[in-house]
């Protein structure tokens, strides 16, 4: 499989908010009410170009991400099955959520400190 070209940060950003949305589109339409369903579909439809929106300073976006992926794993690491799961070694995933909590809060310092000046 050939890898994809390199993306910028806002790049990133976009297409995981986009796959995410497209994924629970897909994986759970038969839970989410109607309307909730449109409201996703008109958003995807926003995404849909995948050629970039501006979301600035670039301390928001990796402050953005850092909470996401942070609250992510916080939800689901109490249900990870017990591995291995493509290899012979499990994922031993016990400080996944104090690191993430540690950059998120890294980089929501930085977020705070370029926000206050003015950048």
């Amino acid at each position: 499989m050939a890898a994809e070209p390199p993306r910028g940060t806002v790049h990133q950003v976009q297409h995981l908010i986009y796959d995410g949305c497209r994924i629970l589109r897909t994986r759970t339409a038969d839970t989410l009410a109607p309307e909730t369903l449109v409201a996703l579909d008109a958003m995807l439809a926003e995404l849909q170009p995948i050629e970039g929106f501006p979301i600035g300073p670039a301390a928001a976006r990796h402050y953005g991400l850092a909470h996401g992926l942070r609250t992510l794993v916080e939800d689901i690491v109490p249900h990870l099955q017990p591995g291995p799961y493509d290899g012979d070694q499990a994922v031993d995933a016990s400080e996944f959520v104090a690191t993430l909590a540690r950059v998120e809060q890294e980089l929501r310092t930085a977020y705070e400190k370029e926000i206050a000046s003015g950048r």
